[in-house]
């Protein structure tokens, strides 16, 4: 374990955080035959992999499988280079890979998804995301919103072919819930995933977890708590329900704009540092990382983008490091 290991602390160095490069990314950038010219997916991660000064503020960026493989800088990672890699980059995986199919024999899904994870990893992936969430409509009352067994399985036979695995709980999109309903079904998310990683013996040690913070949905009628309050509530989930041997948790947006996820995030690692909780706290968001030109689908060059995408991760960065910097990302923003 190792390598994953070295991996981990290499993403969870200080006052860096990952970019989430994923399909609601891609959705975002202009399609084939637009104004400003189309860009695919693996060209923007190619762009932003690029932008000179990024490893002062990311240590990863993770993308789509298809991304992933036609993406130019795949083959630039040095696995164990020493000092880390700048910024490693990872790939998500299709959750089908590690689901159970009936009538199959283990023995043959196990080999397949180690032949993908391997070719990956040949590739220049040093980590990989497994992501499941049912329908909220098929989750009976009070049971986890995400296939468990499948997270498990796939952070097994990552950590199998010595690639760091990534597990992400993410809240399902409810819009009008409160916090309090965000802290239940996460809190129950994570207790059967932990449940389900030590019956696949799985390294806690060697994976990160990603998860969203404790906010109440986006809906215009729902009062959203304090960053204080966020701070408290995340926290309390995390140490009621995260073995202290995992290395690391790094939080998704979950829709937040930027300067709340970094209000959020500022208190959250001020509290945490206070009450010297063992793990390390960093940021993994998608699409609160997209610059405004990108969004907004104007055409700039090349190095505008690079230039806004750079401020963005900096104002995230920042966040990890005072409480300060809450109010330095709503003065930016």
């Amino acid at each position: 374990m190792d390598e994953t290991r070295q991996v981990a602390t290499s993403l969870l160095r200080t006052g860096r955080g990952i970019f989430v490069a994923d399909e609601y990314v891609g959705e975002m950038l202009p399609p084939a035959g637009a104004r400003p010219p189309a860009r695919t997916l693996a060209e923007y991660v190619d762009l932003v992999v690029a932008t000179p000064g990024v490893d002062d503020w990311l240590s990863g960026v993770l993308t789509t499988a298809d991304a992933f493989a036609v993406s130019e800088h795949r083959l630039t990672v040095q696995q164990h280079a020493d000092p880390p890699q700048a910024v490693q980059l990872g790939v998500r995986l299709g959750i089908d890979l590690a689901r159970p199919r009936p009538g199959d024999g283990s023995a043959d899904e196990d080999e397949e998804v180690r032949r993908q994870l391997a070719a990956h990893r040949q590739a220049g992936a040093t980590f990989t995301e497994w992501r499941a969430n049912l329908e909220p409509a098929s989750v009976e009352r009070g049971a986890s919103h995400v296939e468990a067994e499948a997270l498990a399985r796939g952070a097994a036979a990552s950590q199998a072919e010595h690639i760091l695995p990534l597990v992400t709980i993410a809240m399902p999109d409810l819009a009008s819930h409160s916090a309090a309903v965000t802290q239940a079904v996460t809190g129950n998310a994570l207790d059967e995933l932990f449940t389900q990683l030590a019956r696949f013996e799985v390294d806690t040690s060697a994976m990160l977890l990603r998860i969203n913070m404790v906010v109440a949905g986006d809906d215009h009628n729902v009062v959203q708590a304090s960053p204080e309050d966020v701070a408290q509530a995340t926290l309390a989930l995390i140490s009621k329900s995260v073995p202290d041997d995992v290395p690391g948790v790094v939080f998704l947006s979950g829709g937040q704009r930027l300067d709340q996820a970094c209000s959020n995030l500022a208190a959250i690692s001020s509290l945490a540092r206070q009450l010297g909780y063992p793990w390390s706290l960093s940021f993994a968001y998608a699409r609160a990382l997209v610059p405004r030109s990108v969004e907004s689908r104007r055409e700039v060059d090349d190095a505008t983008v690079q230039r806004e995408f750079l401020e963005l991760c900096r104002q995230a960065s920042q966040s990890l490091s005072s409480p300060s910097a809450a109010s330095s990302a709503r003065d930016s923003a």
